[in-house]
């Protein structure tokens, strides 16, 4: 059991990660990356009383008041160590159109990084 779940590939990962959230734990979903819809039930929280599911970032028109707060907590968490990205691809910003195409592929496991130089 886990107390805290980041879960963006969506689909069958997110119901994985629902049955092995903890009680009173969160899963914070930043992505759908499977493209897979998720089917959540009541059902699906039992023995796990009092979990959360949340959204990172939602998708509506403008900037959410929240998203300046959110990377800013993202970014303590990674500057004290409690939060390691995966890095996939390490790229300069001139080789934009490589790195989009390998992500739109789905050839990269973990974040693009991109160096602006």
């Amino acid at each position: 059991m886990f107390d805290l779940i980041l879960e963006s590939a969506g689909g069958s990962s997110l119901a994985g990660a629902i049955s092995k959230v903890a009680p009173g734990g969160t899963i914070v979903v930043f992505g759908n990356t499977s493209r897979e819809e998720t089917p959540v039930s009541f059902s699906n929280f039992a023995g796990h009383a009092g979990a959360r599911l949340l959204a990172f970032f939602i998708y509506e028109s403008g900037t959410p008041a929240s998203m300046g707060v959110d990377l800013a907590t993202l970014v303590s968490l990674v500057a004290s160590g409690k939060l390691t990205p995966e890095i996939g691809l390490e790229d300069r910003w001139h080789n934009l159109y490589r790195a989009a195409t390998v992500l739109r592929d789905r050839n990269v496991n973990g974040k693009a990084v991109l160096h602006i130089d």
